[in-house]
C-alpha cells in the first residue's frame, strides 16, 4: 500500500483520475480536458490577442482560429477576466457551479452548426435544393461542377437526375454510391458514419485513454497498472502491454475527433514516444 501511495502522489489524481466525475458532466469533462492537451487551443483561448492586432485576410492560420471560433469549447466556456486563465486547473478543481454552466452551454450549442453554434443544424439539414445562403457564392463559376467554401465546409454540386427512366429508391442508390465513393465526400471533412460517437461510453473511453496517456509521462506500465481505479467499466484491458499501447497510440487521433480543426501533426501536450 506504501508503494502505490508513492506512486500516486507523483501526479495530482485530478488530472487523471475521472472515476469519480458527477453524472451529466462526463461530455462536458470529456471537452474540457482533451482541450487542456492542446498548445493551440491553450495559446488562443488563455492568451489570446486583442482583435486588433488580428490581420483582415484570411489565411490558413485565420481559417483555423475561426474554426476554433465556433467549436464546442469557446461556446461552452463561461465568461471571465481577460486575466484570468481557464486550463491551468484541471476539470475536477473548478466550481462545481462553473462546471454546470459550462455543462448547459455545451449542451445548448453541441447540435449547432459548425460554422455558427447558435443556429440548429436540424434546421438546416444537410441536403437541400439550391444554393445554401451560408455557401459564398463568389466561389461559384459556370464551369464548375462542384465547389467548396472552405470556411463553412459547405459544397455546392452541379447534379442531373433522370426521373423518368428511375424510381426513388434507384435514384436514391446511387446517391448512395456516389456519396460512398472516392469521388463523395471530400477528403479530412467531417466524418462517414456516427456511430458510437457521443455514447456515453465512448465519452469514457476517452477519457480513460486521457489519462493512461498523462499517467504514461510520470509511471511504467507495471505502475500504472495496480492503481487504476476499481471502477473503470475497462480496466482489465489495461493490463496487456499491447492493449495498453494501442489505447495510448489511439490519444492523438482522439484529440482530432474533438477538435478536428487542429493540424494533422498536433500531438496531445502529455504526449510521448516510448
Amino acid at each position: 500500500m506504501k508503494n502505490i501511495l508513492k506512486v500516486v502522489e507523483k501526479v495530482d489524481r485530478r488530472e487523471w483520475d475521472f472515476s469519480t466525475i458527477p453524472v451529466g458532466e462526463e461530455r462536458g469533462c470529456c471537452y474540457f480536458e482533451w482541450a487542456r492537451e492542446s498548445d493551440y487551443i491553450i495559446k488562443e483561448l488563455d492568451h489570446p490577442v486583442p482583435d486588433f492586432f488580428i490581420p483582415p485576410k484570411r489565411d490558413e492560420k485565420d481559417k483555423q482560429r475561426l474554426s476554433l471560433e465556433n467549436s464546442h469549447i469557446v461556446h461552452a466556456l463561461p465568461g471571465r477576466s481577460f486575466t484570468d486563465r481557464y486550463f491551468d486547473s484541471p476539470w475536477q478543481a473548478k466550481p462545481p457551479e462553473w462546471r454546470a454552466d459550462f455543462c448547459k452551454r455545451l449542451e445548448k450549442n453541441r447540435n449547432g452548426l459548425n460554422f455558427s453554434r447558435i443556429l440548429n443544424k436540424k434546421a438546416y439539414g444537410g441536403f437541400h435544393l439550391g444554393m445554401s445562403q451560408f455557401y459564398n457564392s463568389r466561389l461559384w463559376t459556370e464551369n464548375d461542377t462542384r465547389s467548396l467554401d472552405p470556411e463553412t465546409e459547405l459544397e455546392t454540386l452541379l447534379v442531373t437526375i433522370n426521373w423518368s427512366n428511375f424510381n426513388d429508391g434507384e435514384i436514391i442508390k446511387d446517391f448512395t454510391d456516389w456519396l460512398k465513393s472516392t469521388e463523395g465526400r471530400p477528403d479530412n471533412i467531417g466524418q462517414r458514419d456516427d456511430r458510437g460517437k457521443n455514447k456515453e461510453c465512448t465519452l469514457q473511453a476517452n477519457l480513460e485513454r486521457l489519462a493512461i496517456m498523462r499517467l504514461s509521462l510520470y509511471y511504467t506500465f507495471d505502475e500504472i497498472v495496480n492503481f487504476l481505479p476499481n471502477s473503470w467499466d475497462n480496466k482489465e484491458k489495461f493490463q496487456s502491454p499491447s492493449e495498453f499501447g494501442r489505447e495510448r497510440k489511439a490519444a492523438p487521433e482522439t484529440l482530432f475527433e474533438l477538435y478536428p480543426f487542429l493540424p494533422r501533426q498536433t500531438r496531445p501536450r502529455s504526449w510521448r514516444e516510448l
